[in-house]
This record gives structure tokens, sequence and C-alpha cells, in this order.
């Protein structure tokens, strides 16, 4: 299946904002001077790691605050594209998908098909939520099947979905931290306020394999499924990202190229608006940030991975403003989104 050219057929339907979800009940206040204790006792990391992030301890004081006004919000990820939302847009990232593509079988006969067809979209229902990023399913519509397959893709009636391009904190693991399940149980609150109950649509690059038993898709909810839900998840400042530099690089070049359309690949379409989402959570200080629970930057939010990645902001970096990095100066237009478009606007 080859893709020969792209039509654009935007819909854009407005939505409202979900509200945030903090629970206040939850006894987290943790001081400035614990959470230092809990950097310094952190035997995983380097001193000189350490001093960096005592440094930042305090960094969100310093972050100026951001008015809702177009062009202020629109600056922290000067994305811009034909027909697409902008990166602020955030209740209208699901119209990507609407888009019409075209693509062509062995005999080159070429068929137009929507970018939800293209992804092999699945309806359901969401009936439990295990944690912040899994979620099980039950299927109401199966993949339409394309022109140019055999076979119509088939999926299980109830899946197990692992959200994709973000990674909550732990909180039913046999060996997670109080504090950890306790934190997690706050951002699983949020997650159940977003969908459970509602009917969502899931797209897939690949629904014949599983991570954990779990398939791994994009969640997108509310009016004509313009939501997406890990998005919704770090704009709300109750995770951080799990991106791949693969799907990074293919941003930048359909970017730059304006070719994005031609090699269709979800969370390249999405990078732009998970930038935006991670970084004004932390910015207007939403979910975890402003809950009063010792964690005021991205970097603080990275050690509480106790469980299983207390690096999780490795994951994230290329999406995060170079300011809320440890050592900023690392981050370059290869491996950082900001930094990118910096070297766009120079070039121009």
């Amino acid at each position: 299946m080859k893709i020969n050219k792209l039509f654009l057929t935007i819909g854009i339907a407005a939505t409202t904002i979900s509200p945030i979800v903090v629970a206040s009940s939850c006894n987290l206040t943790i001081k400035r001077e614990k959470a230092i204790v809990r950097i310094q006792n952190n035997k995983y990391i380097s001193s000189k790691y350490k001093e960096e992030l005592i440094k930042k301890t305090d960094l969100a004081k310093s972050y100026p605050e951001i008015k809702k006004n177009i062009n202020v919000l629109n600056s922290i990820v000067p994305f811009n594209y034909p027909n697409w939302p902008k990166s602020y847009e955030l209740d209208k990232v699901g119209t990507i998908f609407d888009n019409i593509i075209q693509i062509s079988d062995s005999d080159e006969k070429k068929y137009n098909v929507t970018l939800w067809e293209y992804f092999h979209a699945v309806e359901a229902e969401v009936t439990h939520l295990a944690d912040g990023d899994t979620i099980t399913v039950r299927v109401i519509k199966q993949p339409v099947k394309l022109p140019t397959e055999a076979q119509a893709v088939v999926v299980p009636e109830t899946m197990s979905i692992r959200i994709a391009n973000i990674d909550t904190l732990e909180e039913n693991t046999n060996n997670v931290s109080e504090r950890e399940s306790s934190l997690a149980k706050m951002d699983h609150a949020f997650a159940d306020s977003l969908v459970l109950g509602q009917r969502v649509k899931l797209i897939s690059s690949n629904w014949t394999t599983k991570s954990y038993n779990r398939f791994v898709a994009n969640v997108f909810f509310g009016e004509n499924y313009s939501k997406n839900f890990g998005i919704e998840m770090l704009a709300n400042g109750y995770t951080l990202a799990r991106l791949n530099t693969i799907d990074f690089n293919s941003f930048k070049y359909g970017y730059q190229n304006k070719t994005l359309l031609e090699n269709p690949n979800i969370s390249s379409f999405l990078m732009p608006y998970l930038a935006y989402a991670i970084n004004s959570a932390a910015y207007e200080k939403k979910g975890f940030y402003g809950a009063n629970v010792g964690i005021n930057s991205p970097a603080q939010f990275s050690l509480e991975y106790e469980e299983h990645d207390k690096n999780m902001i490795d994951h994230s970096s290329m999406i995060l403003r170079p300011e809320f990095l440890i050592k900023p100066g690392l981050a370059t237009y290869k491996n950082n989104i900001y930094k990118f478009f910096e070297k766009l606007e120079k070039n121009n």
C-alpha cells in the first residue's frame, strides 16, 4: 500500500476544556526542604546532577505567568501547518485524522481514505481504568476494511489498552512506594474523569502487537473525538511523556518539508501538541505542579518514578523547553523541538 498524494478535508469541532481534578484530601504536602532531602538521598543520581536538581526546586516560582491569549500561548510551540489546529488548540487535535489521503494497491489503483480509516480506527466504550495509562474497552465498531487489504483488521471484543506517548506513575505494582502509589491515585482519578464510561475512538500503528498483554493505542474522546487522552493527561500535569527519536525525526522531516501526511505517523502528527501540553502544564502549575506535593518542575516529577524509570525526563526531553531540562545547553535542533523551531526561524 502506497501513499500517493494528500487531500485536506479538515472539520474543526470546538469542545470545552476538561476541569482539573486535584485530590486535595490526599495527605502529600511536602515542603521544599523535604524535597531536597529526597534528592540528596537518591542513590541513583550523581552529586553533580543532585546539585543541578536542587537549584531547580524553586525554579517554577521564577517562570513567568502566562496569560490566556493566543499569541503568548502559541509562542510556547510556534507550530504552523496548513489547515491543522494550532499547537494550543488541544480540543481540536482529533480533526487531524479527518484528513483524506490517497493510497494505492499493487495494481496502482488509487483510493481515498481518511486517516482514521488508514490507522484502523476502533470505536469502543471505556469500562475500566487500571491506572492513569491503562484502560479496558468494549469494542462497539470494528475497523473499516481498506480497499487495499485482502482481509479486514479485526480486534478482540474486549481489549486492554496501553495509552501511547505517556507513562504515568505506578499505582499497583508489588514494590511501589506509598508516595508513588498515592500520587498515582491522583492521576488515576483525573483519568477516570476524562473517559470512564465514555465512547472513544482508538487508533494504532499496529493492532497485531502488544506490550505486556496490552494493545498500544491513542485514545480520542469528546465531541467528534476531537480530544486526545494522552495529551489531556500531559496538559493537566498528571504525567510525563514517553517518546522516541524515530517519531521525533519523522515530525521534523515532515514539518520542514511540508510532507507530514505523505508518511503517516501518529506520534509524529501529535508531537507539537504533546510539546505544548507538557510545557503549559508546568508553566501554569496544573495537576501535580500546583497540588503542593513537592513537584515544581518536570525534573522533580521525574524523580517520583521510583518503581520503573527514574530517568523519565529523558523520554520527554525532546519536547520540553530547554529551561526545564537539567542541562539546557545540551538541547540542539537535532534533539529538541524548540531548538528545531529556532533554527527554522533563523533560516527563514
